[in-house]
């Protein structure tokens, strides 16, 4: 089933496609409080935070995104809440670090980026962190995480397992992805992934840095 966009307050979408969906705000294609995909494919969807998908709450299982864009947070999801990921696969989405009202900037995590996320056998392949028009302020001294975390930037991990991330690319850090606190990792592959500056691969961050 092929779909525009959606906005509501909580949905359940399986077995369907977004592509060339675009907000002029959070969630290209979707926007909900909390939602729950399964078996879907986005594509080429543009937001202002969440280049296919914001939410506060949400869950992906066996999904595609591909070719995703945001100005902002998750170049393809953006979670404010808690994600739970699995047997998904991230492919070319790109989140560009955005100044908003002058004095802030907002953006990270080319594919996804979550406050809070458990991630079970899902790859990040070719995602972009970057730094747009954060470039001249560093995430270390302006505490904004434009740039960082090229597959993935998450706060806060419940445990991470069993996925790939290859050729990644964040602007200043987290070549793979961006992690806060003391994450439990099991069985990843980190390959070719770059970073402009810590952590080619993987930037792990104390939760107060943040």
């Amino acid at each position: 089933m092929l779909f525009r966009s959606i906005s509501a307050w909580e949905v359940h979408v399986s077995n369907s496609i977004f592509t060339g969906n675009r907000g002029d705000g959070r969630g290209g294609a979707i926007l909900a409080h909390s939602f729950d995909v399964i078996a879907s494919r986005f594509s080429t969807n543009e937001g202002l935070g969440g280049g296919a998908i914001a939410g506060d709450d949400g869950a992906i299982t066996s999904s595609t995104f591909s070719g995703n864009r945001s100005e902002g947070r998750g170049g393809a999801v953006y979670v404010e809440g808690n994600l739970n990921l699995s047997t998904s696969t991230f492919r070319g989405n790109r989140s560009i670090g955005a100044t908003r009202d002058g004095t802030s900037c907002d953006g990270g995590g080319g594919g996804v980026w979550a406050h809070n996320a458990a991630i079970t056998s899902s790859d990040l392949i070719g995602n972009r962190a970057e730094a747009g028009t954060c470039a001249n302020l560093d995430p270390e001294f302006w505490n904004h995480s434009a740039g960082v975390g090229g597959g993935l930037f998450v706060e806060r991990t419940n445990g991470m397992s069993y996925g790939r991330f290859s050729r990644n690319d964040a602007a200043f850090l987290g070549g793979g992805a961006a992690l806060f606190g003391e994450p439990n990792l099991d069985g990843l592959t980190f390959v070719r992934n770059v970073s402009g500056g810590w952590g080619g691969a993987l930037s792990i961050f104390r939760s107060e840095e943040h």
